[in-house]
């Protein structure tokens, strides 16, 4: 008997789960937290152009303040596009950049107690802005890791990287996300030897050469595989 091609389905028809595509509210939050914490690094900036509350003078000068404030932007709106299109590694990324950086607080109390604290004391209105830039980073990565936000990106992740080849692809675009991870350490390590222990030369030459090799290598890796590349809920 041959088999009528416009005949009904045989097999039982079930509606597929998917995964919802919006973005979760918390992490959508966190998204307008992260903007909010720009927003106030700017008017800081700002201030410091304008003197009217300054602790150091600003790198550059006003062009340097202007590109910073460029950089900020790009690199808040690009965290900004992973975290909406459900990046878990993203996710872990701002929030081990968090942990480390009051870690590093900790580790290095005696440099913070002895010279940069005794700057803010000498402007208020600077310190007041530093602490409430943190508060409202730390806000946006409690956010992040509520139960709800994390079982979203894991929604995602599952939907995203389903397939052992994406999940191939998932591992080798997270190499130079670690890379440019790792640089930024090391930026933060050649900054703080620069700035308090300026006599050890080779070692500040050491740790700016590793950083310099560590963002090129992730940043050359991430454009070829279009990492960087900001996006959308797919």
């Amino acid at each position: 008997m041959e088999r009528n091609p416009y005949a009904p389905p045989s097999t039982a028809v079930a509606d597929i789960t998917s995964v919802p595509l919006t973005v979760n509210r918390e992490v959508l939050l966190a998204c307008k937290v992260f903007w909010v914490a720009f927003s106030v690094s700017c008017v800081n900036r700002v201030m410091h152009i304008l003197g009217i509350a300054t602790i150091a003078p600003l790198p550059g000068g006003l062009p340097g303040a202007l590109l910073g404030m460029a950089f900020s932007f790009v690199i808040t709106r690009w965290v900004n596009s992973k975290l909406k299109a459900g990046r878990n590694w993203m996710r872990l990324f701002v929030t081990a950049g968090a942990v480390l950086g009051f870690l590093s607080i900790a580790i290095l109390w005696r440099v913070y107690s002895s010279r940069i604290l005794p700057m803010y004391a000498k402007s208020p209105i600077n310190a007041a802005f530093g602490v409430l830039g943190t508060a409202i980073n730390t806000w946006g990565v409690v956010l992040l890791n509520l139960p709800n936000s994390r079982a979203w990106f894991a929604a995602r992740s599952e939907r995203l990287d389903g397939s052992k080849q994406s999940q191939t692809v998932g591992a080798a675009m997270s190499t130079p996300v670690i890379c440019v991870f790792l640089g930024l350490l090391s930026l933060l390590v050649t900054s703080l030897l620069y700035e308090f222990r300026a006599e050890h030369t080779f070692y500040i030459w050491v740790a700016g050469t590793v950083t310099v090799v560590l963002l090129s290598v992730g940043a050359v890796v991430g454009i070829r595989q279009g990492v960087w590349r900001s996006e959308g809920l797919e």
